[in-house]
Formats: C-alpha cells, sequence, structure tokens
C-alpha cells in the first residue's frame, strides 16, 4: 500500500511544477518509500515549515502549531515567560476576544505600563498601591473583552481536544477538527498569531499561580527538580523550570512577554502540522493561502552557558510523606547526537517494562519495591535516569547500589544477544500503533520539529538501532556510565510548600451575547456537511457465539499486523475480593515449564505483552502482539492462565511490598483525596474500607489465590479480537483452548454500593498541608435511563464544555479561582445503576471558601443563555458528525451499551433527540435533576490557610482522620 501510494504521487509530479502556481511555497520533502506516515513537507516562501500526513481512519485532522522556543529561553530574571504566553495566546488578537478593540486598547496599554513599574518596584507598599490600580484598570478593560473565544469558536466548529504544553526547547498548541473544517482552522489559527492582545492578563496570572501550586504538590516534581539542578547546573535545563520561579510570578513583565513573542514566534521558527483526513496537495493550498502572512524574522542566539561535565558524584535529598524513592542520572549526549540510537536501545536493556534487566534481576526477583529507567534527551543535553524505591527495610542507599549493579551487568555486556531484535520489534510495534490516531502521528512530527532533525534521520532511527551490535551497546554502555553522577534522594518527612499570599481581585462580568465580527464570519464560512457515522453490527462488528456460554466479539485491523485479544469476565473486586492480589501475584510467577524471569523472556521475545486488569465490576485477561506470532502467543497466553505456579515465598515478599505502599499511599495527598471522596459517597461501602485488611492480605496463600483464576474461569465470557485474522479462523482456534466439559455460571449481578443521599450539604474534611486545596462536589444523578442521556450529554456541553464552558468561564476567567476546574454528569455503566453528578477544584488554600461558595452558587444558579446553547448545539451536531468509532474501540464501546441493556448502538437516536431539544427542555431537565440537589463535599488542604467557621456556613463540617477512610 505503501509502495502504491508513493508510485501515485511521484507520477503526479512528472506533471505538476515543484512549486505552487503562486509560488508561496515549495516541497522539501517528498514521502520517503519506508515512512509509515508518508508525510509530506513543504516550506512556505516565508519560512514556515509544513508537515502534512494524510490519515483517513476517522473524518477528523489534528493541528500542531510547534514553536522552537520554550522554557530554556526565558531571560533568567523573568522565568516562566514562555508558558504565560502560551496561556496568553487563548486570550484573541485586535480581531477577536474583543468587542471593541480601539476603545479596550489604551487600558490594555495602561495595564501593560502598571505591570512594568510593578516589576521595577521593590517597595512592597508601592507595589501593592500599583496592583491596586492594576486591578481598576483591569476591570475597565474586561468589559470589552470576550473571554474564551478562541476556545468557543473552536468548539462551534466541533473541535475537541484543545490544549498547549511548554517544553524546555518547544512550545506547541494543538487541537482536533472535523476534515471539512480545515479553510476555517486556517483562518483562525493563522490570526491568532498576529498582533496577539495580553488581554485578562490579571485573572490568568492567579491561574498560573495554580498551576504552580498544583506542581508544589507533586512529590516526583519535587525530587525531579533537585535532580535537574544538580545535573545541568547553571542551564535553564537545571536553573529554571516551565511554570517559574515563585518570586517571578509575583512580578511579571508584559513588556518581556511581548518581546519574546516578537523575538521567537516568527515564520522560520514555526511548523505547522497536520495530520488526518485530508489530501495533502489540497491541504498546503489552504496553508499557504492564510498562514504565508506570516512575517519571518532573525531568531535569536541561545547564548547560556551549555551544562557542565559533572567531575564528582554530587547529592541532594528532599523530604515529602510518603513512598521514598532516590533517581540516578548521568551524562549523555543531547538530541541529534551519533550515539542517540545506541543510548535509547541500552535504556531498554535495563528497562522495556518486561524483560530488561531492572525488569528481571529488580523487579521480579522483589529485591526493591519497583524499580526502572528512562533517557531524557534534550537539544543541549542528554541524561540516562535510574530510579527506585526500597522495601520496608531498606535504605535508599542500598536501593541506588542494586541500580548501580545494573549498569555493572550491562557495561560488562552480561546480557542476551536476543534481547536487541526484541528491543527493536518493540520500537516497530509502538510506532505502528502510534501511526493509528492522528495524535501519535503528530506526536513524533512536533518533536522532530523541536528536536531540529532530518526527517529521513526520524524515519530510518529503528533502522539504524537494527544494524547496531551487542559490541556497539557495550562500548556505549562504558563510555557513559563510568563517569560520575548525580543522585537524588526522596525521604519520607514533613513537607511545607511555598506560599503564595492570595491577592486582591475583582471578579470580571462576563457577557455570553458578544461575539466579535471575525468569530461571525469564520463561522458563516461554508462547508460540506459530515453525515455521521454509526456502528452497524454485521458491518463494522461481528458476533459469535462459541458455546458454553462464551462468545466471540470481533473487528478487522484495517491498519497493521498488530492483534490485540482480551478475554473478558463480568466480575471484579467487587464480587471477587482477592482477584487484585491473584493479578499481582501472577506476574511474578512463572509455569511448570517456564519460570518467572523465563516467562518475561518469552513473551518479550515474542513481541506480545499480557494484562491481568481488574476494575470494581469486570476482569480482563490480554494478549497483543504480532498477528504472524499469534498461534504462539496463544499458547503461551493459555499456559498462563491454566498452569501458572505460584511460590510461597515470593508471595511473603509481594505481600511486605503491597502493605508498605498501601501504608505510603495514606500519606500521599491524590490517594488520600480519593479515599476521602469515595468515604463521602459512599460510607463504610468505599472501596478503601471494603478491599482486603492488612491481617487478610497476611493471611493469603498461593492455593488462595490460585483458586481465584479457576473460579474466574467457571463463568461466561467473552473474547474481544482485533486483527487480521478471518472471524472463522479466530474462533476455530479459541474453540480449541476450552477442554472442559463443564457449564459456565453467568456471571452475578454486578455488587453496586448505593451513594449517600444527604439531606442538605454535608462537608467531610481532611485536615493536610498542601500548597492546593481539592475540593469534589458530588450528588446522586438518580438511576440510568437511556431516554436521559440525550439531555445529560447536552447539560454535560452546556455546563461544563471545557474552556469555552460555563464552569471553566466563570470559576477560572471571571474569578481566576482554579487552575483545574470540571463538572460532569456521570451515568452509570450498568443497567440499573446509579449516575453520579460531580464537579471538581483545585485551588489555592486560601482560596477555600471562596471558590466553594462560587462553586456551588454556579451549580444552584447555572447561567441561562440561549448563545450558549446555540454554541452548544454546534458544538453537538459537529462532535456526531465525526464520531466514527476508531477501529481499536469499536468493541469497547459495544461491552459498554450491552451493559446498560442497549443492544447495537444508541448513538443515532441521540444524536437526533439532541438536535431537537430546546433551551427549555435543558432547563427542565436541570430543575428536576440538579438545581438545589444537596451536596456531598470533600475538602483535602490545610487547615491553617482554611477559614473552618466560614466553611460551615456552606454545609455541615465533619473531619475524618486517614484511619477513617482507609481500611487498616
Amino acid at each position: 500500500m505503501k509502495s502504491k501510494h508513493l508510485s501515485a504521487y511521484l507520477s503526479l509530479l512528472l506533471f505538476l511544477p515543484l512549486f505552487s502556481l503562486h509560488a508561496g511555497y515549495k516541497l522539501v520533502q517528498a514521502p520517503l518509500e519506508d515512512d509509515l506516515m508518508q508525510v509530506h513537507i513543504y516550506e512556505l516562501d516565508n519560512g514556515l515549515t509544513v508537515y502534512l500526513t494524510e490519515n483517513h481512519e476517522t473524518p477528523t485532522f489534528r493541528s500542531e502549531i510547534t514553536v522552537r522556543a520554550g522554557s530554556k529561553d526565558d531571560p533568567a530574571d523573568a522565568t516562566g515567560l514562555a508558558h504565560y504566553l502560551e496561556h496568553l495566546l487563548f486570550k484573541g488578537n485586535t480581531e477577536y476576544g474583543t468587542s471593541d478593540w480601539e476603545k479596550e486598547k489604551p487600558h490594555i496599554e495602561r495595564i501593560t505600563e502598571l505591570y512594568e513599574e510593578h516589576f521595577h518596584e521593590e517597595d512592597p507598599e508601592e507595589r501593592a498601591r500599583i496592583y491596586q490600580e492594576i486591578n481598576k484598570e483591569s476591570q475597565l478593560a474586561a468589559q470589552y473583552a470576550i473571554p474564551s473565544e478562541f476556545d468557543t469558536l473552536i468548539s462551534s466548529l466541533g473541535g475537541q481536544g484543545i490544549n498547549a504544553y511548554t517544553a524546555p526547547d518547544r512550545t506547541v498548541y494543538l487541537e482536533e477538527l472535523p476534515s471539512n473544517r480545515l479553510e476555517q482552522w486556517a483562518k483562525l489559527e493563522s490570526n491568532r498569531f498576529k498582533d496577539p492582545v495580553f488581554r485578562l492578563f490579571q485573572p490568568e496570572l492567579e491561574i498560573v499561580y495554580e498551576e504552580k501550586n498544583r506542581s508544589m504538590d507533586n512529590k516526583d516534581r519535587l525530587i525531579q527538580e533537585a535532580l535537574f539542578s544538580l545535573l545541568y547546573g547553571e542551564h535553564p535545563y537545571g536553573s529554571q523550570t516551565a511554570l517559574g520561579s515563585v518570586e517571578h510570578l509575583k512580578k511579571p513583565s508584559l513588556k518581556k512577554i511581548h518581546e519574546f513573542f516578537n523575538a521567537h514566534y516568527v515564520a522560520n521558527n514555526m511548523a505547522v502540522s497536520l495530520s488526518g483526513d485530508f489530501q495533502a496537495e489540497e491541504a498546503i493550498e489552504v496553508v499557504d493561502k492564510y498562514f504565508s502572512s506570516w512575517k519571518s524574522g532573525d531568531i535569536p542566539e541561545f547564548t547560556r552557558p551549555m551544562p557542565a561535565p559533572i567531575t564528582e558524584k554530587k547529592t541532594v535529598t528532599v523530604t515529602y510523606p510518603g513512598q521514598e524513592n532516590v533517581i540516578i542520572g548521568f551524562d549523555t549526549a543531547p538530541t541529534g547526537h551519533e550515539d542517540e540510537p545506541a543510548l535509547k536501545l541500552v535504556d531498554m536493556i535495563l528497562d522495556n517494562a518486561n524483560a530488561g534487566l531492572i525488569n528481571l534481576n529488580l523487579n521480579q526477583q522483589q529485591r526493591v519495591a519497583q524499580a526502572g529507567s528512562f533517557p531524557y534527551i534534550r537539544n543541549d543535553a542528554g541524561s540516562q535516569f535510574l530510579y527506585g524505591a526500597p522495601k520496608e527495610g531498606q535504605s535508599l542507599e542500598e536501593v541506588e547500589a542494586l541500580l548501580l549493579e545494573q549498569l555493572e551487568i550491562l557495561k560488562n555486556g552480561d546480557f542476551e544477544e536476543w534481547i536487541l531484535s526484541a528491543i527493536v520489534t518493540d520500537f516497530e510495534k509502538n510506532e505502528k500503533l502510534a501511526m493509528e490516531t492522528n495524535a501519535g502521528r503528530l506526536r513524533l512530527i512536533s518533536t522532530a520539529f523541536g528536536e531540529k532533525k532530518e526527517w529521513a534521520d526520524v524515519v530510518s532511527e529503528i533502522d539504524r538501532m537494527a544494524a547496531l551490535t551487542k559490541e556497539d551497546l557495550v562500548r556505549v554502555a562504558n563510555k557513559y556510565f563510568s563517569k560520575p553522577y548525580v543522585a537524588a534522594y526522596r525521604k519520607d518527612g514533613d513537607y511545607t510548600p511555598p506560599t503564595v499570599p492570595k491577592p486582591e481581585f475583582d471578579p470580571i462580568d462576563i457577557d455570553r451575547s458578544k461575539r466579535s465580527e471575525f468569530a461571525a464570519e469564520l463561522l458563516a464560512m461554508e462547508s460540506d456537511p459530515i453525515e455521521p457515522e454509526f456502528l452497524k453490527k454485521g458491518d463494522d462488528y461481528q458476533v459469535m457465539k462459541l458455546g458454553n456460554g462464551v462468545r466471540l466479539f470481533y473487528v478487522e485491523n484495517p491498519a497493521n499486523d498488530l492483534f490485540a485479544l482480551s478475554k473478558v469476565y463480568e466480575l471484579g473486586s467487587r464480587e471477587m475480593r482477592e482477584l487484585p492480589m491473584t493479578a499481582a501475584l501472577l506476574d511474578k510467577s512463572g509455569t511448570s515449564r517456564l519460570s518467572p524471569p523465563e516467562l518475561k523472556k518469552a513473551w518479550y521475545a515474542l513481541g506480545a505483552d499480557f494484562g491481568f486488569s481488574v476494575g470494581d465490576h469486570n476482569t480482563t485477561l490480554s494478549v497483543s502482539g504480532l498477528e504472524q506470532n499469534f498461534d504462539e502467543s496463544l499458547s503461551l497466553f493459555q499456559e498462563v492462565l491454566l498452569d501458572s505456579q505460584g511460590n510461597a515465598d515470593v508471595l511473603k515478599e509481594l505481600v511486605a511490598i503491597q502493605l508498605k505502599q498501601k501504608q505510603d499511599a495514606m500519606k500521599e495527598p491524590s490517594m488520600i483525596f480519593n479515599a476521602l471522596r469515595n468515604y463521602t459517597r459512599y460510607g463504610e461501602e468505599s472501596p478503601f474500607l471494603t478491599g482486603l485488611s492488612s491481617t487478610e492480605i497476611k493471611a493469603l496463600s498461593v492455593e488462595d489465590l490460585m483458586s481465584q483464576l479457576h473460579r474466574l474461569s467457571g463463568y461466561q465470557h467473552d473474547y474481544l479480537y482485533v486483527g487480521k485474522m478471518p472471524i472463522k479462523d479466530v474462533a476455530k482456534k479459541l474453540k480449541k483452548l476450552s477442554k472442559t466439559k463443564r457449564a459456565l455460571k453467568p456471571a452475578p449481578a454486578p455488587v453496586l454500593p448505593k451513594l449517600h443521599e444527604p439531606k442538605s450539604n454535608e462537608i467531610v474534611y481532611v485536615d493536610w498541608e498542601t500548597a492546593q486545596s481539592q475540593i469534589r462536589i458530588e450528588f446522586p444523578g438518580g438511576i440510568y435511563d437511556e431516554s436521559e442521556r440525550p439531555m445529560i450529554e447536552t447539560f454535560n456541553e452546556y455546563f461544563y464544555g471545557g474552556m469555552g464552558g460555563i464552569v471553566f468561564q466563570e470559576m477560572r476567567e471571571a474569578r481566576a479561582l482554579a487552575y483545574s476546574v470540571w463538572a460532569h454528569f456521570l451515568v452509570s455503566s450498568f443497567e440499573g445503576g446509579e449516575n453520579l453528578v460531580m464537579g471538581f477544584i483545585g485551588t489555592q488554600a486560601d482560596k477555600t471558601v471562596d471558590s466553594l461558595a462560587a462553586y456551588l452558587d454556579l451549580w444552584n444558579n447555572m447561567p441561562r443563555s440561549e448563545d450558549r446553547f446555540g454554541v452548544v448545539k454546534e458544538s453537538l451536531d459537529n462532535q456526531f458528525r465525526v464520531s466514527k468509532i476508531g477501529f481499536r474501540d469499536v468493541l469497547g464501546a459495544v461491552k459498554a451499551w450491552e451493559r446498560v441493556g442497549l443492544e447495537g448502538d444508541p448513538r443515532e437516536t441521540r444524536y437526533e433527540r439532541i438536535m431537537a431539544g430546546e433551551l427549555e427542555d435543558l432547563f427542565e431537565f436541570y430543575d428536576a435533576e440538579i438545581q438545589g440537589q444537596p451536596k456531598m463535599i470533600s475538602i483535602l488542604g490545610p487547615s491553617t490557610a482554611i477559614d473552618m467557621e466560614a466553611l460551615k456556613q456552606h454545609g455541615e463540617l465533619r473531619q475524618v482522620q486517614i484511619s477513617d477512610i482507609f481500611v487498616d
């Protein structure tokens, strides 16, 4: 297929000039014969690079706009600036995001001047006075602003996944839209980066504070930043972070942000990448038409010092409650270095999740609680990291020694040579999986552009890996891992995050009826409608009875030679409490024929992956890999299920590790909050209380756990297959697996705990030292009723609906109370199950009461807006029209529909009813199901920063302890 496509394209080139008719661009890289994505690379006359890859799996396309500038390019006295700019480029420009730019302009200019005064002022009282003036001027400017107009436009066009990220060496802006909206996308995105206006900066500044707060509650970021400082020194990789320092966040400079934009956001320093349902020759014409107006410029030279070599071992220690960890880091080589392919292979010899040295010698043998490795290869420097967590009674230094031991094995060449070809196969598999989605394709392209790599080198990298020998890898290992290194230790202990005082801030009024002329013109552009595609049994998937209560669900893989087979039981940890421990033991076990390490090697040699996933109410045993090895993979799958051999000593060690991880989880804020909200929701029926106790875990035997597999196999189940093989051949092979004549039992009805129904608002609180409070608002949403689904989906889009939704605009844009805030009416996954309505806020601890009050008011008094409802209808219409389900997701969707009692695809009926709905219907549903409902409120945060008396005004307050929400 690749050759046919390439031949057709080369034939076309014989009859077309290399340059377009208006000479606005040139083709700089035709699709390479061995490129799975068949990427076309163009360069516009202004220097803009354009990558195009066709993918016709769904009627959508994805866009990623990449700038070769990131956090390393921040000025040393204004860190976090690139990330600020990323946020501000969602605010519009002189044409959109404003109802009257000429009236707004003097206020924006004055705000810029005031922030510059604030930046240079050292006197705290004078800075406070300037901030008050900024606050007043911001209110005047805000009356002309149209918050989130960019996001609203993308949503109206049916776009999803609107986001951006700032990395050290690049910044990327992304979204996915219907394929018939390519020209509207081009008009909007090309306009976005011309004459940007940094409006609504004051609330956005607060949002970045909140993002910083969230990062300071992240234990992994804490140790990483300490390690990077040691490893990279004064280079920005080590001396500054993407979010910036707290001190710099307190005094931003809009002038410096403008200077950064003007210097780096030029056409010859940027790339537009598209993947999806389009013809490349047509798409480049559209891109040229709109993006050719971008200006090129002189790209600033990076002049900061490169990281100095590590000449002696350096260490650093941080403390944080919970799991301890050690990370060691070695200097390696930057991107584009001749050793880069070898370094990536070397990392996989250490840790490929299955048969690497660390996997087999440390994790499989349970010599540590957990360990692994990863490469960190950037434009200016490269590193290799190894990490590990200790068992009970084990020191971090002992874990470090074990990690270094694996490096010595590697350097001595004491690894089997077959692993090299298996790793190459692993890379090839992951590449094929990435090619299945637009996101996977563009992730590779954006990275390549950001790393300044030639596309031919990207395409040939796996081939270059395959050409490496064991001697090559041993040489590279000795070259880089015989030098001094750095080590960071995270020890269990108290941690007090830095604080950012809550500033004075007046909320902004949002008028949802406002729309810029640019937006009106954009939405008026005509496009050919896409007809929605819904699944049809027999065409898109097949179901075959295999007998004895077993069915086969089948989908053909049209993309590659990778199969996936799952054996699905409708029972989980709620019905069989020991199953999660069975899965954990199975991961450490072998069979009568194969020892545990030999089994891991066998899977990896086949290019196959085995999985044992236990949910609350279903269990999935899975195998996936290369279609050519299906028979061998299936045979090994069956061997594991029928002949796994547990070991008492292995179980004893496993239990000790599990109990320590359980104790560590009771100190981890995210796990505590998870346990807290489940306790608030279910009380004593919380899964954190009904799971196995420590006493029960200690009493488990190998026989107990292995018998769970036998018990599970006695129930009816389904096979889900995605692959190339015809369904009859798959069925024939699966029928041979079952040698038992016993009748399989139907799965029991799921054990669904009853949601708590408060009579009035109830607040359950855990006092914990964090920078951010986490708040969850929940209440029961009735029994699942398919007839309510259309209105539930309409409500979700109207109330939340991403960045353009009411929740985001009111809580984040208007009030700056949270970085992360969302709401969702979650329907039950089971027929007869209860729905759950939920909302979340992550907010600076001293804003807890303000945030909760504002959010409760929003839930109880949802704004009524014909304009917002119109956007919702447009968005849902476009979303349904492109909601074709990708082939790997078809069977999961079919099974989900079946679990709620539906046969076939219900989306066609839902779509018709959503399109027929009116605003009155939505508010009738809201009044009946949501407005004024008593709330279950869970809060995790520090009592020292929260006004507890004020908190009581919003519900009956009850403080609980860790022992109340976790089983002993």
